[in-house]
């Protein structure tokens, strides 16, 4: 995941780690779950934008209110 930010915010890859993060938000797991999203968030395009929104209507409460505010989050940027 940190290898994956850092190709990111150098310019590497902009959206490497993109397919890694939708898996983790489809996982059982929920600490996957929310590390999926912060890295969907991270990244901000259209695809991870997509994925977010199907999050936001997670039946977890939890992970649905962390995929609405990163989806605010990017909405604001």
């Amino acid at each position: 995941m940190e290898i994956d930010k850092a190709e990111r915010f150098l310019g590497i890859s902009p959206n490497t780690g993109r397919d890694k993060a939708i898996d983790w938000i489809n996982s059982t797991d929920k600490s996957l779950c929310l590390k999926g999203i912060a890295v969907l968030a991270d990244i901000g395009d259209k695809e991870s934008v997509d994925a977010l929104r199907h999050t936001t209507e997670d039946p977890d409460d939890l992970v649905a209110i962390h995929a609405k505010f990163a989806m605010d989050k990017l909405m604001r940027k």
